[in-house]
């Protein structure tokens, strides 16, 4: 099961073309500021009726489907928070062939925005010789942000991408004979360093289909100083407009 992540979606029209310890460190925090680091955790990880209920808050999955070549299979979901509160979601992912068959059952987490879609993009683990059709993804609340006591040093939604750019060309480097790839710059819109930055792309065509999706890793901490660089490399087609969704961890 993945760590906590705090998470933004940026919707992008385009043309085509770690460790640290904590995680974020907030800006100069006054007295009354809440805890960080371990402490913080704890209290991200209390029960829900302790800041937030989980009974009034129905996450949506408004849609699911599958990305794939010879190298992988990726699963790309759309989750739509109504709530004015960021929550942190257990994304349950049910992978099919053909004739209606499991041929797996996945997990991914993600925290939501408020009151906006988040995409969130799962690497599958599937048999070389398995023949997927289908995926359907189920959503289940696990943690609602409190909307009481002292404000979070950070949100969910504190993490954005720029000069974003896709590449799809024909290459040597990869085994499928094609560079395809999103890549761009993030920067933290609150005075915050957030050492461990996870990048998911959902990627459409003219038409607004998906063709392509990916996942990674930022390679360097995301300040408010300056704009850090991440590409993700991409499964699927050439596109021209990306979804990016930047998830730091606290």
């Amino acid at each position: 099961m993945r760590s906590r992540f705090t998470a933004l979606v940026l919707g992008a029209a385009l043309l085509a073309g770690c460790t640290a310890d904590p995680a974020v460190t907030p800006a100069a925090p006054g007295p009354d500021a809440p805890a960080t680091g371990a402490a913080r955790q704890e209290a991200l990880d209390a029960p829900a009726d302790e800041g937030g209920t989980t009974d009034n808050v129905e996450v949506a999955v408004t849609s699911s489907a599958l990305v794939q070549n010879q190298v992988a299979t990726m699963a790309h979901t759309r989750l739509e928070n109504p709530s004015k509160q960021g929550v942190t979601v257990a994304l349950t992912l049910t992978v099919r062939d053909a004739a209606g068959a499991t041929v797996t059952v996945q997990h991914d987490r993600a925290v939501l925005r408020p009151a906006g879609t988040t995409g969130v993009v799962t690497l599958l683990s599937v048999a070389e010789k398995a023949r997927v059709s289908s995926v359907e993804a189920q959503v289940n609340v696990e943690h609602v942000q409190p909307t009481t006591g002292p404000a979070p040093t950070v949100n969910a939604w504190d993490v954005g991408a720029q000069d974003i750019a896709v590449t799809y060309q024909a290459t040597r480097r990869y085994v499928t004979g094609f560079d395809n790839h999103v890549s761009g710059t993030l920067v933290a819109t609150v005075p915050a360093r957030f050492a461990y930055v996870r990048v998911d792309a959902i990627c459409t065509d003219d038409a607004g289909a998906v063709v392509a999706a990916g996942s990674g890793v930022a390679p360097q901490p995301v300040t408010d100083e300056a704009p850090a660089p991440f590409e993700v490399t991409l499964i699927g087609g050439p596109s021209t407009g990306c979804e990016i969704t930047a998830t730091a961890r606290v």
